[in-house]
């Protein structure tokens, strides 16, 4: 199957949770988003993207607000730059106030411009993605070009609430695999090797 197949699949799925199983799993996601980060304490600046309601993403605003209240971390959101296909980045102060696009995207309205190599961690929005860490987005490519800009030692986390598949035989030359996989069911670490 291709990624626009897949991608209607797992879209599809998602929507199709109840109210109270889509809470359960975001209720163990944030849980485990939580424990990973206990456990890697070197990860100080944490990108962060925020829910867009209409795709029923993962609700990361639970984690946005521990994170944004944290005196280990500091958290990033990032603006999307739609014609030059591209984002940029700004570090969240407690003050920092946002809003939703058109496209249902909230985005920061003030905030510190940073440049992608200050972060640790890069949590990534997605679909799905394979045993291997290949992942499906949303197919502009936006999070592929942000994830080359960071340092190599920068961890590519994605989070999910469906479970990921065995194999993904249709990447691209320019997709940036996952490090590591966090859902309702645990986390996955990714072997590049």
């Amino acid at each position: 199957m291709n990624k626009e197949v897949l991608r209607s699949l797992f879209l599809e799925k998602r929507k199709t949770l109840t109210g109270q199983e889509f809470d359960r799993r975001n209720k163990l996601l944030l849980k485990n988003c939580l424990d990973f980060l206990a456990a890697n304490p070197q990860l100080v600046h944490c990108h962060l993207f925020l829910s867009i309601k209409k795709f029923k993403e993962p609700n990361t605003w639970p984690l946005f607000d521990q994170l944004r209240n944290s005196k280990a971390h500091e958290v990033y959101v990032s603006k999307t730059l739609f014609i030059q296909k591209r984002l940029t980045h700004f570090r969240i102060e407690n003050d920092s106030l946002f809003e939703t696009t058109k496209f249902g995207i909230p985005e920061p309205v003030n905030g510190t411009a940073v440049e992608p190599q200050v972060l640790d961690v890069v949590f990534v929005p997605l679909i799905s993605c394979d045993k291997m860490g290949n992942r499906i987005g949303y197919g502009a490519g936006l999070y592929d070009r942000f994830l080359n800009e960071v340092s190599p030692n920068c961890l590519k986390v994605g989070i999910g609430i469906t479970p990921t598949l065995d194999h993904l035989d249709c990447t691209d030359e320019h997709d940036v695999p996952l490090d590591y996989f966090i859902s309702h069911l645990g986390s996955d670490t990714f072997d590049k090797s």
